[in-house]
């Protein structure tokens, strides 16, 4: 007899993080269901009971603390494990980590005194900072 899979219930209302984080959950092998909204959430753990709860903080409808209160005052939900999603603080993390990567390739390539228009100005709208003023900051002047 073959055990199930856990399932994982994934409530965002970002089609694209659902997929995302789906297709990840899947190939290890989880199965996934969704939910748009707090409201589906809830409905979802009622009829499906799953394993654990991927819960976005921010949602329509009702948010990820609403469907937690809701959850913990169900006594045939409460004991559903609950993870809080929350992608902006990645995307802020992974901006931040391009910003200092593309600062690093500048100031490399303006101690090195190449100079190229087009690398400025792409550095320029990515970060929506002056280059010549990222190469004062780093040096100090």
């Amino acid at each position: 007899m073959t055990a199930r899979p856990a399932s994982i219930l994934v409530a965002e209302d970002s089609l694209v993080i659902r997929a995302v984080v789906r297709r990840h959950l899947e190939a290890q092998g989880y199965a996934v269901l969704e939910a748009e909204d707090g409201r589906a959430a809830l409905e979802r753990c009622r009829k499906e009971r799953p394993d654990v709860l991927l819960l976005d903080v921010e949602m329509p409808v009702l948010d990820g603390y609403g469907v937690l209160k809701a959850l913990k005052a169900d006594p045939e939900l409460s004991l559903i494990p609950v993870v809080f999603l929350y992608l902006e603080v990645l995307f802020g993390f992974i901006q931040a980590l391009v910003f200092a990567i593309l600062t690093l390739i500048y100031i490399s390539l303006a101690a090195a005194d190449v100079h190229d228009d087009h690398v400025e100005e792409s550095f320029e709208q990515e970060s929506g900072v002056r280059a010549h003023h990222a190469v004062e900051a780093a040096s100090g002047d």
